[in-house]
């Protein structure tokens, strides 16, 4: 603004000279005559050049001074919009995140829908830092009507089972846990087993009571309902191997588990009834 308002004086002042010197001269040598003089024609060519160049001038200095000011707008506009994108953004990821929430929880609904067990939801809201595939921690505890292995599943499957109640938290043995072993059943053939965890690798190992067991790559594994934890039928996962161990006497297979234990965010714990719950 400064140099602006500096070049407009020098301009002023400049066409006030030529003007003065133009009056001047004309007044001079003008007369009676009709035709101008050899000095007025020699003031005209110089004044009216110099006019016509401290207008481009002036015009000139009004563009970079017009470029100045677009430059700044323009600058107070960037940092406008970047503030209204980062908004956006946040509001955004809300939504999806929104959607993905109610996404799993429909799938949750749908489950409890088609299982006909009872049910209470909990949220994850805590992992074991050493061992992210080992244990989960959910919001729901003994007010909440949550027991000592009680099972977990998630709208995909099998979880684990409650180890440590609290009030208000559980605590979750999953089903990778080396200390993990869950009765089982192959869905098609009816064959039986049990699934180990601790291998390490997101896959738990099934053994076979019978080294004739009819399991396939593909077969589904349920729970077999043998014992006081699980019930029967609840989805564990997908045969992906089948091997023989001790020269042929026994029969494993590699099984997939079914839940997603990396990505959990929300499980249910099937209710125990009254009769079943560790006194």
């Amino acid at each position: 603004m400064l140099l602006d308002r500096h070049f407009r004086y020098r301009r002023l002042i400049l066409g006030a000279l030529l003007v003065i010197v133009t009056v001047v001269v004309t007044s001079l040598t003008s007369g009676d005559r009709g035709a101008t003089t050899g000095l007025e024609n020699l003031v005209n060519d110089v004044v009216l050049p110099a006019q016509a160049l401290a207008f481009r001038v002036s015009q000139a200095l009004r563009s970079v001074g017009a470029w100045f000011s677009d430059v700044r707008t323009l600058r107070r506009e960037n940092e406008e919009l970047k503030k209204r994108i980062a908004e956006m953004d946040y509001v955004r990821v809300q939504l999806e995140e929104a959607l993905s929430e109610n996404r799993r929880l429909r799938e949750l609904v749908g489950f409890i829908e088609e299982s006909g067990f009872s049910f209470i939801p909990a949220a994850v809201v805590g992992r074991n830092p050493d061992n992210w595939f080992s244990a989960l921690v959910l919001d729901r505890g003994s007010r909440h009507g949550v027991v000592r292995d009680s099972p977990v599943v998630s709208s995909k499957g099998l979880v684990g089972r409650t180890t440590k109640v609290t009030e208000r938290t559980s605590t979750v043995m999953l089903l990778l846990d080396p200390d993990s072993s869950v009765g089982v059943i192959v869905e098609r053939s009816r064959d039986a087993g049990i699934v180990f965890g601790g291998r390490g690798d997101g896959r738990v190992k099934m053994t076979m009571f019978s080294r004739d067991a009819d399991v396939r790559e593909g077969d589904l594994v349920v729970t077999s309902g043998l014992g006081s934890v699980f019930p029967k039928g609840i989805l564990v996962g997908y045969v992906e191997r089948v091997e023989r161990e001790d020269y042929g006497l026994t029969k494993s297979a590699l099984v997939r588990p079914a839940g997603d234990f990396g990505r959990m965010e929300e499980v249910l714990i099937v209710r125990r009834p009254a009769e079943e719950r560790p006194r």
